[in-house]
């Protein structure tokens, strides 16, 4: 999904053909519209794969990928109107990487699946390849390669192993901050329960993932707790009866009885001292969340057909004030 015409063009074909098949794709962030994600969805489009590498502008800007996070936000709230499965590839350790701008990746990430779960395990570490901006970075940079020399474009004329990126950190260090965007964004990694902690306030958004796309464990975790708490009758309503605003605090709803019963869970197997510690740390993290669930709220690119520049908005919004008055 790389030519945005060419794409709705495969898509009305398929469709006109009645061709009944799934199909996944790779693609950009840029240019998608809503037109082109609902004929997607219509040609049998499930799944569509990201390479978002990072959540850090300056990276983004310095692998010359042409977007920004506001078109990343703008995908991620189309595609949340669809049935289409998406995911995000991240890579750690790309030209630039610092503590600074994996801190920056865990925080976009993360608001980027409170608004539509991006499901995560294990995420690559920088690698070179020919014809990647990473490649012609490292050969400016001198990059020597153990037991060959400096990287030169007859390295894969060799034998040798595809490089990692170490021009500015070592593998070690790499693989250190690999694990800590790990610990915050890997859905496997919430049974622990100071990473619970970090990652509950994507709770609606896991349950919301884990019903659409089939996690099974999840969804029937959370339907237990709702019949212990004679729930589903209420639920069942709002989703028939109720508007898109009575659903969403239904879900919310069921996220924190899902937090409630995870965090008795963890509080239950630990000793006194540890569960003063935890209680602790849980109310600052409620402190934490609402700043940062208002600082994603107020940056939230909402879906409309086509995508509009921030400036360009503002500037509309100004003449509508001013014909307004």
């Amino acid at each position: 999904m790389i030519n945005k015409k060419s794409t709705m063009a495969l898509c009305r074909e398929i469709i006109k053909r009645g061709i009944k098949t799934n199909f996944t794709c790779s693609a950009r962030f840029r240019p998608v519209s809503r037109e082109l994600i609902q004929l997607m969805e219509q040609a049998g489009f499930n799944h569509v794969l990201f390479g978002l590498e990072s959540g850090a502008q300056a990276i983004i800007d310095d692998m010359k990928k042409g977007i920004t996070k506001d078109h990343i936000r703008y995908a991620t709230s189309l595609f949340a109107e669809s049935k289409i499965k998406t995911t995000a590839f991240l890579i750690v350790g790309l030209p630039g990487e610092t503590q600074e701008t994996v801190d920056e990746t865990i925080d976009f990430v993360m608001e980027m699946q409170f608004n539509n779960y991006l499901y995560y395990d294990e995420i690559g570490v920088a690698m070179i390849y020919p014809g990647a901006e990473v490649y012609t970075i490292a050969k400016a940079r001198s990059l020597e390669i153990p037991g060959y020399g400096l990287l030169d474009d007859d390295y894969w004329l060799t034998s040798g192993e595809v490089p990692h990126y170490e021009c500015e950190h070592s593998y070690e260090q790499l693989l250190v901050w690999k694990e800590q965007i790990r610990d915050a964004i890997s859905l496997n990694r919430i049974n622990d329960p100071n990473l619970f902690l970090q990652q509950k306030k994507l709770l609606p958004s896991i349950i919301k993932y884990a019903f659409k796309f089939g996690m099974y464990e999840i969804a029937n975790m959370v339907l237990k707790a709702m019949q212990e708490e004679n729930m589903i009758p209420e639920i069942i309503n709002s989703y028939f009866n109720g508007s898109e605003d009575e659903r969403k605090q239904e879900l919310y709803k069921i996220a924190k009885l899902l937090d409630v019963k995870l965090t008795r869970n963890f509080v239950d197997q630990m000793a006194i001292e540890d569960k003063k510690n935890f209680i602790e740390a849980y109310n600052e993290q409620i402190s934490k969340d609402t700043e940062i669930l208002e600082r994603w709220e107020s940056q939230r690119v909402e879906a409309t057909d086509e995508y509009i520049p921030p400036a360009k908005k503002q500037k509309t919004e100004n003449l509508l004030n001013i014909v307004g008055q």
